[in-house]
């Protein structure tokens, strides 16, 4: 079962999860037990169409503390807090920011099914590009980055038919091919992507990686740069390329498409996604911080979230995008040294309540979760998981 446990420290602090945090140089913890990057190359071939029975992990995701229940009942901005068997239709491409709560399903939590991480029948391409960028260590110059971009199966048989993108940040030792690989080399990660369009538990998704440089300090310079960059340039090169929902690589045209744009990220990458939401949410609809979070260090015994959570419902609430225009998935496991600063960072959004409504039933109901995994921790094998997990409940259906 999913657990929400109080704030307490971590017996030994294994690794930062992130945030901007000068101390993070290194997580070993982040790679799999076999010392790969991700949990390596799988070898077979899986064939899609039924995972077979289910092995749930949780019936739904952390419940809020003991008394929000109460305190939402009696606040008179509380969104309705009703769920019912109309919450859950097939995922499909989705509808507009003004679609009727219940478009989304109601959550339902599993384990990964074991046949999704051979290869898939039916599987995505992954390809590389490169695009420029601002070197923030080099100011007036600029430096070539890459970025792998995975492609749904069938996407180049349908030139009409436009994707809605995820972009998803690695951990602080990983690269853009960290998460998925590459054409040559895939990941567990991507055959588990393949399986879940194949067997339709998400609608064909793109799928870009980008990376943060190290730097000479990457706190300093590379990490802060990023949210530019990202809209700057990375989204341009990536959505100039290929079919999303964006009608031109303009800034009007990605605001006008973010209901179909998702960020999400482990570790450094969930601090990312913080950051992300923080400087660019009027671009990204969607966002999936694993163990990650806002503005504080992880080696610090006396994180106080505060300022940070502070930060970010002040943008939300002048975003103008209202508590049912931004959906926030947050994810750890009890195993993981991150978890107690990430589940007091969520127990101090929840006094926020103009900007963030939890709720443990579907994203109908609220626009934060909480997902605590018994025995998951720091690596990307756990990350699967809460990749697997949260991705069915992205996009609103149509």
């Amino acid at each position: 079962m999913s657990t929400r446990p109080g704030s307490r420290l971590a017996a030994p602090l294994l690794c930062a999860a992130l945030a901007a945090s000068p101390a993070l140089a290194g997580c070993a913890g982040e790679f799999s037990p076999g010392g790969g990057a991700s949990s390596g190359v799988a070898s077979g071939t899986g064939k899609s169409g039924g995972a077979g029975k289910e092995t749930p992990i949780a019936l739904r995701p952390s419940p809020a503390p003991a008394g929000y229940a109460k305190a939402a009942q009696s606040d008179s901005t509380a969104a309705p807090a009703t769920s019912s068997a109309s919450d859950a239709p097939g995922p499909s491409a989705s509808a507009s920011s003004t679609s009727a709560p219940s478009s989304f399903k109601p959550f339902h939590f599993t384990e990964i099914p074991s046949s999704y991480r051979s290869e898939a029948s039916k599987a995505g391409r992954l390809e590389t590009i490169e695009y420029r960028t601002s070197d923030p260590e080099k100011p007036g110059t600029t430096i070539t980055k890459k970025a792998v971009v995975y492609l749904p199966y069938g996407y180049r048989d349908n030139s009409s038919q436009r994707y809605n993108i995820l972009y998803l940040m690695h951990g602080s030792q990983g690269n853009e091919r960290t998460w998925l690989g590459t054409q040559s080399k895939p990941t567990t990660a991507k055959n588990i992507l393949d399986h879940m369009i194949a067997d339709k538990r998400i609608s064909p998704t793109i799928v870009a990686m980008p990376t943060i440089r190290r730097g000479s300090d990457r706190f300093s310079s590379t990490f802060p740069a990023f949210p530019t960059e990202l809209t700057k340039d990375l989204m341009p090169a990536v959505e100039g390329k290929y079919r999303t929902h964006a009608t031109s690589t303009t800034p009007e045209a990605f605001a006008a498409s973010r209901e179909h744009r998702a960020f999400g990220g482990f570790s450094l990458g969930g601090g990312a996604t913080w950051s992300v939401f923080r400087s660019n949410l009027k671009y990204f609809e969607y966002f999936l911080p694993i163990s990650g979070i806002y503005r504080g260090s992880v080696f610090s015994r006396n994180y106080d979230p505060s300022q940070g959570v502070e930060d970010l419902a002040n943008v939300a609430q002048k975003s103008g995008a209202g508590r049912k225009g931004y959906f926030i998935f947050a994810a750890t496991g009890t195993d993981d040294s991150v978890m107690p600063y990430m589940t007091k960072m969520v127990d101090r959004m929840l006094e926020e309540r103009k900007a963030f409504d939890y709720t443990d039933t579907s994203f109908a109901n609220g626009n934060l979760t909480l997902l605590v995994v018994n025995g998951k921790g720091h690596n990307y094998t756990s990350a699967h998981t809460y990749l697997y997990n949260a991705l069915p409940y992205f996009f609103r259906a149509a």
